[in-house]
């Protein structure tokens, strides 16, 4: 779902090879990058970067991609090409002691 109708000339912009999931709502004023893969049931409410996979809501980056989820692509190959981010910990864990 793209909602892009809200007052102002805000609007979304999906770059080529862009994957989108099912269920996957993107809102107004962020583009996602080329070859980038949001996945299914997903809240884009920031800009995704070229070849960034993000998850959740709100949809956070998890991991980077060598090569494009799209025709010309095997489900292992895009598999193989993921590269997980390090994961933050969350901030009351971080300053506790």
């Amino acid at each position: 779902m793209l909602i892009a109708h809200f007052r102002g000339p805000e609007g979304i912009t999906v770059e080529d090879d862009a994957f989108i999931g099912p269920g996957a709502i993107i809102l107004p004023n962020v583009t996602i990058g080329r070859g980038a893969v949001v996945t299914a049931g997903s809240v884009v409410s920031s800009s995704v970067g070229p070849m960034t996979v993000v998850q959740g809501n709100p949809a956070r980056p998890i991991a980077t991609c060598g090569v494009t989820l799209g025709e010309k692509t095997t489900m292992g190959q895009f598999l193989r090409s993921l590269r997980p981010l390090k994961r933050r910990p969350p901030a009351a864990a971080a300053h506790s002691t």
